[in-house]
């Protein structure tokens, strides 16, 4: 919609201002794109957004509100006030209540602000010795209704509003990681099972398998395992990859640990990360192995025997 009307505007001929700010109204959008915002140090701007965005039916509202307010006594201060003669109150009354215009913008200023004229006067000073004391009670029920009733009041449900927006989107975070553990652990189930009955003789538990190259290209051909790493992801090139890239400590077979960890990363999405765990796995277990070739010839092979069984 957005689109539309800054296009519009493009072609018709209102000016480079104009359009401008049709433009960067379209920067709006960017509150929905917070909604996929997952990163921890994102999360906290993207629930103000979320609480900005499902307050502004509040603001609308309470802004019709305080248009009303403002209007009605405008109409009563433009019959009393603006219509005064005196030789010294008369400029300050034209200027500011001569209209409903000036009268709702001065009423506006009175109750966010500092209430003068536009010399710098106090307008409620100035009122005295033409009304009488009179004008201060009403200024001060005014001011108390409007400023301390009606902005507190507005204020309260604006914070309601942004506050269950960001309750909210924590338990939609919640249920949305809940349900992809869920959807993680069936899977890596799935595969498991399918794994032990395409080879029944590989291993007598799951935690005792171990995934050769053969076995892998035999996993290949499966359509249903090929179903599901499709569903993850995975073209046909990936999957060709994927031993290469899951094989952690570069031995040439794939142990359970390493096939669960493949395969909870795939279904998350993350296949980039295998390939970033793969290398920093590999590089720890070439570090471990110098590190045991520099104990076994220093200290010859018992030390290094009691060293692994300690660890």
């Amino acid at each position: 919609m957005m689109d539309f009307v800054a296009l519009t505007f493009d072609n018709s001929s209102y000016d480079a201002s104009t359009v401008t700010i049709i433009r960067l109204a379209r920067l709006l959008r960017l509150i929905r794109l917070t909604r996929i915002v997952t990163s921890g140090w994102l999360r906290k701007l993207g629930n103000m957004l979320r609480g900005i965005e499902a307050g502004l039916s509040t603001l609308l509202w309470c802004g019709i509100l305080l248009f009303l307010v403002c209007y009605v006594l405008s109409v009563f201060l433009v019959q009393t006030v603006g219509s005064n003669k005196d030789p010294f109150f008369g400029e300050y009354a034209d200027r500011h209540f001569g209209l409903i215009s000036r009268s709702m913008l001065t009423l506006f200023r009175c109750f966010t602000g500092d209430c003068s004229a536009y010399d710098g006067k106090s307008l409620p000073d100035l009122a005295v010795p033409i009304y009488g004391y009179a004008v201060l009670p009403c200024y001060w029920i005014s001011v108390m209704f409007v400023s301390f009733g009606l902005f507190n009041v507005m204020v309260a449900n604006f914070l309601q509003d942004a506050t269950r927006a960001a309750r909210y989107s924590d338990a939609e975070r919640q249920s949305k990681l809940r349900k992809e553990r869920q959807l993680v652990t069936k899977q890596t189930r799935d595969i498991f099972a399918r794994i032990m009955e395409l080879f029944p003789d590989a291993a007598a538990t799951v935690a005792d398998l171990i995934i050769t190259r053969d076995m892998w290209r035999v996993l290949l051909k499966d359509k249903q395992m090929i179903s599901w790493l499709e569903d993850m992801g995975c073209d046909d090139t990936t999957r060709q990859k994927l031993f290469a890239k899951m094989d952690s400590n570069g031995n040439g077979v794939l142990d359970c640990n390493e096939l669960v960890t493949g395969i909870m990363a795939l279904c998350r999405g993350k296949y980039g990360h295998i390939e970033t765990l793969t290398l920093l796995m590999r590089t720890m277990h070439a570090k471990l192995l110098a590190i045991e070739a520099a104990i076994a010839g220093k200290f010859g092979n018992d030390v290094l025997g009691s060293v692994r069984s300690s660890v």
